[in-house]
């Protein structure tokens, strides 16, 4: 048996001559080339004899198994920040020969992972399965000698912290867009979250500016 994409040479083609009778041979596939497919391959080789008033040309032919290539499944990594849904998992392939690429797998893998919407920071691990992954030519079933399902990391970034606070003779409050009221001015909020902070001199003192932000209105959007 041999792989598909191996090379083929005088291990798939041991022939001989019975009496030494000069001539040539040609194979079909020939050697050099490589295994086309796995499964069932027709295999021949033709002695054609120097001497054709007295010898005959005959060909040879038997099946050769191809085997399959064993793959391997790598999730990638991913981010995301904390109190949001997991992004889309993805996979990469390696191991493809005789010049193939990803571009002869069709389906897609599944993944699991302990993360959700409502996890800490922290990272976790992204596990690919097969699902519905296929690929002629080659092997992707778990249990298969060669065949990885490498694992990927899913980091979960803490959300961002909202902290302001007012100096001498004012306030501050603060307002999340698309909710009525006031919210709190050192908070956590998810990302792309806007808030409103405003600014409220007292009496006898001026609005000056905001420390880490670029406006200078007595509103600051952050």
């Amino acid at each position: 048996s041999t792989k598909y994409g191996e090379i083929i040479g005088d291990k798939q083609y041991r022939v001989e001559v019975e009496g030494n009778i000069p001539g040539t041979f040609t194979y079909s596939p020939a050697k050099g080339t490589a295994m086309p497919k796995s499964g069932a391959n027709t295999f021949s080789a033709t002695f054609v004899p120097n001497d054709k008033t007295r010898y005959n040309t005959v060909t040879n032919t038997r099946m050769i198994p191809g085997l399959t290539v064993p793959l391997t499944v790598t999730a990638e990594n991913k981010t995301k920040s904390q109190g949001t849904a997991n992004p889309t998992f993805t996979a990469t392939y390696s191991g493809f020969v005789n010049g193939d690429t990803s571009s002869v797998v069709s389906g897609s893998p599944t993944f699991t992972t302990t993360a959700n919407t409502d996890s800490p920071a922290g990272t976790y691990t992204i596990t690919p399965a097969k699902g519905t992954l296929s690929a002629p030519n080659y092997s992707l079933i778990p249990e298969g000698i060669g065949v990885a399902y490498n694992t990927g990391t899913l980091t979960i970034n803490p959300l961002p912290v909202l902290s302001a606070s007012s100096g001498t003779g004012g306030s501050i409050s603060c307002a999340k867009s698309g909710q009525q009221g006031t919210v709190s001015c050192s908070s956590s909020y998810p990302s792309n979250t806007r808030i409103t902070v405003t600014a409220s001199p007292s009496t006898g003192y001026a609005f000056s500016s905001w420390t880490g932000c670029t406006s200078l209105t007595a509103s600051c959007s952050v």
